[in-house]
């Protein structure tokens, strides 16, 4: 019997008469033990309808596994996409979480119903025409709990107007004239007659 036909045969018969054939390329010896072994891992009679062992990997749970862990990361991702926010600054693009900005409610970007004015639907983003060394700054005052500091770029009076026209609040003007030295001027009373004035 040549090689070939010791293959075509082999494979037509029962697994059971594999093990009881001499054949010249597989040791009956070495498919017995093969056997046994597959028996004694899956805990079965038959090598053919065996459970699987925890160690193999089924593919169709697999499959199935892999199309629910798919949609679980677009529905996550849409959700993320959904809360996430794009500033336009002069054509520079900044991006953060709605969340973020709305922790502070009573400024321009924080109120949604004030920032909606800014909102362009065609670009899918919120357009300022504004300085764009200022709003790096502008933007890590939401991101970090209220901290503002000025770029050493920007004048002092163009940040003071950013801080102003964003409504960020007498904290972030006081913040920054503390950080500047600045003294807030007292309002002198005058004279009601015109001579003493």
């Amino acid at each position: 019997m040549e090689e070939s036909d010791a293959f075509s045969s082999v494979h037509c018969h029962d697994p059971v008469d594999v093990m009881n054939r001499k054949s010249p390329s597989v040791d009956g010896g070495l498919l017995n033990k093969f056997v046994k072994r597959s028996q004694k891992l899956f805990k079965t009679n038959d090598t053919f309808t065996h459970q699987l062992h925890p160690d193999v990997i089924n593919m169709e749970n697999f499959f199935q596994q892999q199309a629910i862990e798919d949609e679980r990361r677009r529905f996550s991702i849409n959700i993320l996409t959904q809360n996430r926010i794009i500033i336009n600054i002069s054509g520079v693009r900044f991006e953060t979480y709605k969340s973020t900005l709305e922790a502070y409610p009573n400024t321009l970007l924080g109120n949604a119903k004030r920032r909606h004015q800014y909102y362009d639907s065609v670009t899918n983003e919120y357009f300022f025409d504004h300085h764009r060394g200022c709003f790096e700054a502008i933007l890590y005052y939401y991101q970090s709990q209220g901290r503002i500091r000025r770029p050493n770029s920007v004048p002092l009076d163009t940040f003071l107007e950013e801080i102003i026209f964003f409504d960020l609040g007498p904290d972030a003007l006081a913040q920054v004239r503390e950080d500047e030295n600045l003294k807030e001027l007292e309002k002198t009373s005058l004279p009601r007659n015109r001579c003493r004035r």
